[in-house]
């Protein structure tokens, strides 16, 4: 028996408005914030590379996307200069490998952590309100 556009139309809103009535977000994956000293927020989609060297393409190890929290542990000057930016030699070296610092923001792990708990509380206070 084939269903009608009507049924369709009736399943999916009545579906929707299922799933906008409870939340969704333990659905979600949950992904674990790094730990460490220093971290760091990718500002770019870049690669992992093996040496701090921009000019050997052979050293691509992953890819880490925009928006991702990376651990740093230590600022790594570079004797090749980065194509696009050849004032800026400067690499980051992370548990998975380097990557170019002009495109990671580097902070504190307790200025991560503090913005972390201010959104969860805003998150909370927003859910509880509404």
């Amino acid at each position: 028996m084939p269903i009608s556009r009507r049924d369709f139309l009736k399943l999916t809103g009545g579906a929707a408005g299922a799933m906008a009535l409870q939340p969704f977000h333990h659905l979600l994956p949950r992904v674990d914030f790094p730990q460490g000293d220093h971290l760091g927020r990718l500002t770019a989609t870049l690669n992992y590379r093996s040496a701090p060297r921009a000019d050997d393409y052979t050293l691509l190890t992953k890819k880490v996307y925009e928006d991702e929290v990376v651990q740093v542990l230590r600022e790594v000057v570079s004797e090749s200069p980065f194509v696009n930016f050849p004032h800026n030699q400067r690499w980051f070296e992370t548990p998975d490998g380097y990557l170019y610092a002009g495109y990671v923001q580097l902070r504190r792990a307790e200025q991560a952590e503090r913005v972390k708990r201010n959104k969860s509380h805003t998150l909370n206070d927003a859910s509880r309100t509404g």
